[in-house]
């Protein structure tokens, strides 16, 4: 039921976010976590640009958490998941309409990325899911990164990279960016962290119209060969 209630809550969000070009960017707002407060002591803030509350920490030693700086680094701050089992943000992107036709004729590529971690040899770990939904609010298809495990870490509190690609369902209407952290290890607070999230698209050619530039490469190649 909980998780009903926050698919209805998102998509109502997602409803009221202003469209803009899918090709525009990084479309995640605030995905390294430098806008707003650091937390006290691991508690709950809010994020600007996201929905829910949870913790944001900085980097250091001097820090509640003790994160260190590292290549996932971009600023100060970081997302955790504060003292909560199961803890989950969201936010939503409203395709413009304009993008509709390359994103039904199936020439939106998209990249999607992040940096994600955890504390010493606890096993609490966070993911971000992308949900693609359609004018019904309906998902057409998901892609997940994350979920990095202490081994991946070498048991070392620190963050690993993840990354997916993929084409933007046809029918795409809007999106929506969840990232979720899991507590399954010992301790008070939910150490799965979370840094740097990217989401980025561009228009790619036909199939038939790849297949004629692979060809018109390859003919010049074999030119260039027999002029020698």
């Amino acid at each position: 039921m909980k998780k009903i209630t926050f698919a209805l809550g998102a998509i109502a969000f997602a409803s009221l976010a202003s469209a803009q070009s899918i090709f525009s960017g990084n479309v995640i707002k605030n995905g390294s976590f430098e806008a707003g407060v650091t937390a006290v002591n691991g508690g709950s803030v809010v994020v600007p640009d996201w929905n829910g509350l949870t913790t944001v920490g900085e980097y250091g030693p001097a820090t509640w958490w003790e994160v260190p700086f590292g290549v996932w680094s971009d600023g100060n701050k970081f997302v955790g998941g504060g003292n909560n089992d199961l803890n989950t943000i969201n936010q939503s992107f409203v395709i413009d309409a304009a993008d509709f036709a390359t994103i039904d004729a199936g020439n939106a590529a998209f990249n999607v990325s992040g940096w994600f971690g955890g504390w010493s040899s606890q096993e609490d770990f966070a993911f971000l899911t992308v949900d693609f939904l359609n004018a019904d609010n309906s998902v057409l298809s998901s892609s997940v990164i994350g979920n990095v495990t202490a081994a991946e870490r070498n048991n070392v509190t620190s963050m690993q990279f993840r990354e997916a690609n993929g084409i933007i369902a046809n029918g795409t209407r809007s999106i929506n960016f969840t990232v979720t952290f899991d507590r399954i290890g010992g301790g008070t607070y939910n150490d799965g962290t979370a840094e740097n999230l990217v989401f980025s698209a561009e228009a790619v050619p036909e199939p038939m119209t790849m297949i004629a530039l692979a060809a018109g490469a390859s003919l010049i190649a074999r030119r260039r060969r027999n002029k020698k």
